[in-house]
Protein backbone atom coordinates (compact mmCIF):
# COMPACT_ATOMS: atom_id res chain seq x y z
CA UNK A 1 0.00 0.00 0.00
CA UNK A 2 0.94 3.45 -1.04
CA UNK A 3 0.16 5.97 2.00
CA UNK A 4 0.98 8.95 0.14
CA UNK A 5 -1.54 7.96 -2.76
CA UNK A 6 -3.90 6.58 0.14
CA UNK A 7 -4.14 9.79 1.98
CA UNK A 8 -3.20 11.97 -1.27
CA UNK A 9 -1.35 14.79 0.39
CA UNK A 10 -1.31 18.26 -1.03
CA UNK A 11 2.06 19.11 -2.19
CA UNK A 12 2.38 21.83 0.18
CA UNK A 13 2.99 19.51 3.13
CA UNK A 14 4.96 17.16 2.30
CA UNK A 15 8.04 15.89 3.33
CA UNK A 16 9.16 12.92 2.60
CA UNK A 17 12.25 13.00 5.09
CA UNK A 18 13.94 10.38 7.16
CA UNK A 19 14.29 10.67 11.16
CA UNK A 20 17.29 9.19 12.29
CA UNK A 21 16.66 6.95 15.53
CA UNK A 22 19.62 9.28 17.31
CA UNK A 23 17.67 12.32 16.80
CA UNK A 24 14.21 10.62 18.11
CA UNK A 25 16.11 9.54 21.17
CA UNK A 26 17.31 13.11 22.12
CA UNK A 27 13.33 14.04 22.62
CA UNK A 28 13.50 12.08 25.99
CA UNK A 29 15.96 9.85 28.15
CA UNK A 30 14.95 5.98 26.94
CA UNK A 31 14.50 3.07 29.60
CA UNK A 32 16.66 0.00 28.63
CA UNK A 33 13.69 -1.77 26.67
CA UNK A 34 12.82 1.71 24.83
CA UNK A 35 15.99 2.00 23.45
CA UNK A 36 15.87 -1.73 22.49
CA UNK A 37 12.96 -0.87 20.98
CA UNK A 38 14.48 2.09 18.66
CA UNK A 39 17.49 0.18 18.05
CA UNK A 40 16.06 -2.74 16.86
CA UNK A 41 16.99 -3.28 13.43
CA UNK A 42 13.56 -4.82 12.69
CA UNK A 43 12.53 -0.99 12.71
CA UNK A 44 14.37 -0.33 9.73
CA UNK A 45 12.71 3.31 8.29
CA UNK A 46 11.11 6.01 10.23
CA UNK A 47 9.60 8.53 7.83
CA UNK A 48 7.96 11.63 8.54
CA UNK A 49 5.72 11.98 5.18
CA UNK A 50 4.16 15.62 6.36
CA UNK A 51 3.87 18.01 8.30
CA UNK A 52 0.24 20.11 8.68
CA UNK A 53 0.34 23.52 10.42
CA UNK A 54 -1.10 26.59 9.80
CA UNK A 55 1.69 27.93 7.23
CA UNK A 56 2.25 24.57 5.47
CA UNK A 57 -1.73 23.71 4.95
CA UNK A 58 -3.33 26.64 6.04
CA UNK A 59 -5.11 25.21 8.84
CA UNK A 60 -5.74 27.04 12.49
CA UNK A 61 -3.94 26.35 15.06
CA UNK A 62 -6.25 25.24 18.48
CA UNK A 63 -4.19 25.82 22.18
CA UNK A 64 -6.10 26.14 25.18
CA UNK A 65 -4.47 25.15 29.28
CA UNK A 66 -5.15 21.64 28.81
CA UNK A 67 -4.46 20.90 24.91
CA UNK A 68 -1.82 22.16 21.77
CA UNK A 69 -2.61 21.39 18.28
CA UNK A 70 -0.04 23.85 16.34
CA UNK A 71 1.57 20.89 14.67
CA UNK A 72 0.42 17.64 13.81
CA UNK A 73 2.93 15.12 12.02
CA UNK A 74 2.11 11.94 9.46
CA UNK A 75 4.68 9.19 10.63
CA UNK A 76 5.37 6.12 8.14
CA UNK A 77 7.57 3.36 10.69
CA UNK A 78 8.24 0.36 8.57
CA UNK A 79 8.81 -2.89 9.96
CA UNK A 80 10.27 -6.05 9.52
CA UNK A 81 7.39 -8.83 8.69
CA UNK A 82 8.87 -11.05 10.34
CA UNK A 83 8.54 -9.26 13.85
CA UNK A 84 5.51 -6.59 13.01
CA UNK A 85 3.27 -8.10 14.84
CA UNK A 86 5.23 -8.13 18.04
CA UNK A 87 6.74 -4.48 17.28
CA UNK A 88 4.04 -2.46 16.12
CA UNK A 89 2.22 -1.58 18.95
CA UNK A 90 4.88 -0.22 21.13
CA UNK A 91 6.60 1.84 18.53
CA UNK A 92 3.35 3.84 17.48
CA UNK A 93 2.79 4.37 21.15
CA UNK A 94 6.59 5.14 22.08
CA UNK A 95 6.80 7.79 19.04
CA UNK A 96 3.01 9.63 20.63
CA UNK A 97 5.40 9.27 23.56
CA UNK A 98 8.39 10.79 22.44
CA UNK A 99 6.95 13.60 20.28
CA UNK A 100 5.33 16.14 21.87
CA UNK A 101 3.16 17.17 18.62
CA UNK A 102 0.45 15.04 18.07
CA UNK A 103 1.15 12.50 15.64
CA UNK A 104 -0.56 10.08 12.59
CA UNK A 105 1.46 6.93 13.35
CA UNK A 106 1.41 4.45 10.67
CA UNK A 107 3.00 1.65 10.85
CA UNK A 108 3.48 -0.77 7.56
CA UNK A 109 4.92 -4.53 7.58
CA UNK A 110 8.36 -4.16 4.99
CA UNK A 111 6.13 -6.25 2.74
CA UNK A 112 3.42 -3.79 2.77
CA UNK A 113 0.88 -6.18 3.44
CA UNK A 114 0.33 -5.25 6.64
CA UNK A 115 -0.46 -2.01 8.09
CA UNK A 116 -2.21 0.21 11.05
CA UNK A 117 -2.73 3.84 12.19
CA UNK A 118 -1.81 4.98 15.48
CA UNK A 119 -3.30 8.53 16.90
CA UNK A 120 -2.85 9.59 20.59
CA UNK A 121 -5.09 12.14 22.70
CA UNK A 122 -2.02 14.03 24.56
CA UNK A 123 -2.41 17.04 27.36
CA UNK A 124 -0.03 19.88 28.07
CA UNK A 125 2.65 19.13 30.86
CA UNK A 126 2.22 21.17 33.86
CA UNK A 127 5.71 21.60 34.98
CA UNK A 128 7.88 20.70 31.59
CA UNK A 129 6.71 23.08 28.23
CA UNK A 130 8.08 20.82 25.61
CA UNK A 131 6.63 17.14 26.82
CA UNK A 132 3.27 15.90 26.64
CA UNK A 133 1.19 13.54 28.91
CA UNK A 134 -0.25 10.61 27.02
CA UNK A 135 -3.87 10.03 27.53
CA UNK A 136 -5.24 7.34 25.62
CA UNK A 137 -3.90 5.89 22.25
CA UNK A 138 -6.01 4.90 19.42
CA UNK A 139 -5.29 1.96 17.12
CA UNK A 140 -6.80 0.94 14.22
CA UNK A 141 -7.67 -2.26 13.05
CA UNK A 142 -5.38 -4.55 9.99
CA UNK A 143 -5.59 -2.18 7.06
CA UNK A 144 -4.77 -3.81 3.68
CA UNK A 145 -5.36 -3.73 0.07
CA UNK A 146 -9.34 -5.83 0.99
CA UNK A 147 -10.40 -2.71 3.44
CA UNK A 148 -13.27 -1.04 2.54
CA UNK A 149 -13.37 1.23 -0.33
CA UNK A 150 -14.99 3.77 2.10
CA UNK A 151 -13.03 3.58 4.63
CA UNK A 152 -9.88 4.38 2.88
CA UNK A 153 -11.60 7.57 1.28
CA UNK A 154 -12.23 8.41 4.72
CA UNK A 155 -8.57 8.45 5.53
CA UNK A 156 -7.89 11.45 2.60
CA UNK A 157 -6.83 14.38 3.18
CA UNK A 158 -9.63 16.07 1.05
CA UNK A 159 -12.36 14.41 3.72
CA UNK A 160 -10.67 15.76 6.87
CA UNK A 161 -12.61 18.91 7.98
CA UNK A 162 -9.92 21.69 8.37
CA UNK A 163 -11.65 24.31 10.90
CA UNK A 164 -8.66 23.81 12.93
CA UNK A 165 -5.87 21.17 13.65
CA UNK A 166 -8.27 19.03 16.46
CA UNK A 167 -10.85 19.06 14.77
CA UNK A 168 -8.76 17.87 11.98
CA UNK A 169 -6.93 15.52 13.90
CA UNK A 170 -9.93 14.53 15.74
CA UNK A 171 -11.51 13.19 12.59
CA UNK A 172 -8.81 10.95 11.97
CA UNK A 173 -9.90 9.43 15.56
CA UNK A 174 -13.09 9.04 15.03
CA UNK A 175 -12.68 7.08 11.36
CA UNK A 176 -10.75 4.40 13.18
CA UNK A 177 -13.41 4.00 15.74
CA UNK A 178 -15.83 3.46 12.97
CA UNK A 179 -13.58 1.32 10.98
CA UNK A 180 -13.10 -0.81 14.09
CA UNK A 181 -17.17 -1.59 13.86
CA UNK A 182 -16.55 -2.97 10.62
CA UNK A 183 -16.10 -6.19 12.46
CA UNK A 184 -19.96 -6.09 13.45
CA UNK A 185 -22.00 -4.18 10.71
CA UNK A 186 -19.95 -5.59 7.28
CA UNK A 187 -19.51 -1.89 6.35
CA UNK A 188 -17.65 0.80 6.77
CA UNK A 189 -20.16 4.15 7.84
CA UNK A 190 -19.03 7.50 9.23
CA UNK A 191 -21.28 7.79 11.89
CA UNK A 192 -22.26 10.70 14.35
CA UNK A 193 -19.63 10.85 17.36
CA UNK A 194 -22.15 10.22 19.84
CA UNK A 195 -23.18 6.78 17.97
CA UNK A 196 -19.96 5.66 17.26
CA UNK A 197 -19.20 5.77 20.55
CA UNK A 198 -22.56 4.25 22.22
CA UNK A 199 -22.02 1.42 19.40
CA UNK A 200 -18.50 0.54 20.43
CA UNK A 201 -19.60 0.37 24.04
CA UNK A 202 -21.97 -2.23 22.81
CA UNK A 203 -19.07 -4.46 21.29
CA UNK A 204 -17.34 -4.10 24.36
CA UNK A 205 -20.23 -5.43 26.38
CA UNK A 206 -20.56 -8.58 23.42
CA UNK A 207 -16.59 -8.99 23.92
CA UNK A 208 -16.86 -9.47 27.73
CA UNK A 209 -20.29 -11.90 27.00
CA UNK A 210 -18.66 -14.27 24.27
CA UNK A 211 -15.61 -14.22 27.03
CA UNK A 212 -18.01 -15.59 29.52
CA UNK A 213 -19.08 -17.58 27.42
CA UNK A 214 -16.18 -19.20 26.56
CA UNK A 215 -15.22 -19.49 30.26
CA UNK A 216 -18.23 -20.91 31.49
CA UNK A 217 -17.88 -23.72 28.49
CA UNK A 218 -14.43 -24.85 29.57
CA UNK A 219 -15.77 -25.04 32.74
CA UNK A 220 -18.99 -27.06 31.55
CA UNK A 221 -16.78 -29.98 29.88
CA UNK A 222 -15.02 -30.25 33.78
CA UNK A 223 -17.79 -30.44 35.57
CA UNK A 224 -19.49 -33.37 37.02
CA UNK A 225 -22.10 -32.22 39.43
CA UNK A 226 -25.58 -31.80 37.56
CA UNK A 227 -26.83 -29.07 39.73
CA UNK A 228 -23.60 -27.60 38.38
CA UNK A 229 -23.72 -27.98 34.45
CA UNK A 230 -27.19 -26.92 34.66
CA UNK A 231 -26.60 -23.49 36.60
CA UNK A 232 -23.85 -23.43 33.95
CA UNK A 233 -26.01 -24.27 30.78
CA UNK A 234 -28.76 -21.72 32.11
CA UNK A 235 -26.28 -19.16 32.67
CA UNK A 236 -24.44 -19.74 28.70
CA UNK A 237 -28.11 -19.78 27.67
CA UNK A 238 -28.80 -16.23 29.37
CA UNK A 239 -25.80 -14.86 27.95
CA UNK A 240 -26.13 -15.70 24.28
CA UNK A 241 -30.07 -14.43 24.16
CA UNK A 242 -27.79 -11.12 25.31
CA UNK A 243 -25.26 -11.37 22.93
CA UNK A 244 -28.25 -11.95 20.49
CA UNK A 245 -30.06 -8.57 21.50
CA UNK A 246 -27.08 -6.34 21.62
CA UNK A 247 -25.58 -7.51 17.91
CA UNK A 248 -29.43 -6.05 17.14
CA UNK A 249 -28.21 -2.74 18.56
CA UNK A 250 -25.16 -2.46 16.78
CA UNK A 251 -26.35 -3.12 12.63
Amino acid sequence: MNWEDIIGFPTGVLVNAMIKKVELKKHRDLNTSELRLVDSADIQQIQLLASINKPMANIEPYRDELEDYTQLYFIRVLISTERYNILYKSIGKLIHQLLPHHCIVITQSDDHKVNHLSLASKRLHKQLAEQRVLEEVYLSECIGSDSPKEFLDALTYGQAPKQNLKVFYTYYIQVLKNYALVTWTGEYIQRPDYVTDEYLAIAQQIKVAEEQIESYSKTLKLTTQMSEKVALNTDIHALKQEVQLLKEKIK
